[in-house]
This record gives structure tokens, sequence and C-alpha cells, in this order.
């Protein structure tokens, strides 16, 4: 019983810790999504091609919904709804993953693995965080539990 307890208030901080974190990248993804557009529409004489747009100014505000609706409902804690909040969870903390690895693999490829090294270092607490909201999420799911009770 005093284990479950336990359990329980350490799924509560870890939540609360994620929905801190995924708040933070919605606000720097909508950032980036907002400095994208305004910079096309300052320089409207420039044309900018359509798959810079998209990569510039849609794909960092798709990051941010998710991101920010992973906020949303690890703050609201209650995991029960039409949103099905534990797969916004885990697609925000895989999201973490992939953006945590994925940064440093481009760098591998372009600069070696010294870079690749230098920007794991920065990139340790992201990953860590997708990793405990995967681990959370995860063995919520798999084991059948209500997920209310979280």
């Amino acid at each position: 019983m005093r284990l479950e307890v336990m359990k329980r208030g350490l799924v509560r901080i870890a939540r609360a810790l994620l929905g801190v974190y995924f708040c933070f990248c919605a606000t720097m993804f909508l950032l980036v999504a907002l400095e994208g557009a305004f910079r096309r529409a300052w320089r409207a004489h420039i044309h900018m091609d359509p798959a810079h747009v998209v990569v510039v100014c849609l794909i960092p505000a798709a990051f941010a919904v998710v991101f920010a609706l992973g906020a949303w409902i690890a703050a609201r804690g209650s995991l029960t709804s039409k949103l099905n909040g534990k797969a916004w969870l885990a697609c925000a903390s895989l999201l973490s993953l992939l953006i945590t690895f994925g940064i440093p693999a481009f760098y591998f490829h372009r600069d070696g693995a010294g870079a690749f090294w230098d920007l794991q270092r920065f990139f340790a607490v992201p990953t860590v965080l997708g990793l405990i909201g995967l681990a959370i999420f995860w063995s919520v799911r798999r084991s059948g539990e209500r997920l209310k009770s979280l």
C-alpha cells in the first residue's frame, strides 16, 4: 500500500515536470513559427519556395500544437478525455526524443562525432524527460490501470 502511494506521488511529480517542459517546448516552437511567418510577410518581395514555408512555419507550428496539448493534458491531471490524453503525452514524449536525437544526428552527419557528442551533452535533459514520459505513459497503457487514478 505504501509503495503504491509513493508511486502515485512520483508519477504526479513527473507529470508536473513534463507539463512544464512541454509548455516550454510549445512556446519555443510557436515563437519559431511566428518568427518564420513574420519574416516571410515582411519580405514579401522575395520569393520563397513552398517547401521552405512548410519547414519554417508549418512544422514548428505543428510541433507547438503537439507540445501544447501534451502540456495541457499533463497539467489537467486527468487522462480520460475525448482527446485520448495518454496518446498526446506519449506523442509529445516521442517528439521530444526525435528532436533530441535528430538534431545531433544531423550534425554528426555534417560535422562528425565530436559535434554529435557536444550536442548530446546539451540535449541530455530533454532526452531524459522524453524517456521518463515514455516510461510513465507506456507503463500505464500496458498495465491496464485506470488512468483517472493517476
